[in-house]
């Protein structure tokens, strides 16, 4: 599961978006412009303030042995590259 906080900015102005960005989360004034351009969406993740101690590395290597690849305690840099991927291919 994922948790997420979601901040909804509404302007008078339209949005302009930035030329080439990062990704689409990055691409209006660091967020994500709405359809109708009066609007930023700013998505920020509430669940990796959890720290990845000794007590989580020894449940990634007992899942990722009974489990395989697929488990869901895993480290900060994994978690957040197959957050932001999963997030890519459904959003943007």
């Amino acid at each position: 599961d994922y948790s997420m906080l979601l901040g909804i900015y509404e302007t008078d102005a339209p949005v302009h978006r930035t030329p080439n960005p990062k990704n689409c989360f990055f691409a209006d004034q660091g967020g994500m412009g709405s359809n109708t351009r009066n609007e930023i969406y700013y998505i920020g993740i509430i669940d990796i303030l959890q720290d990845f101690t000794i007590r989580k590395a020894a449940e990634f290597s007992m899942r990722r042995m009974t489990q395989g690849k697929g488990v869901s305690a895993v480290p900060p840099k994994t978690y957040g590259d197959r957050f932001a991927a999963f997030m890519e291919d459904h959003i943007c």
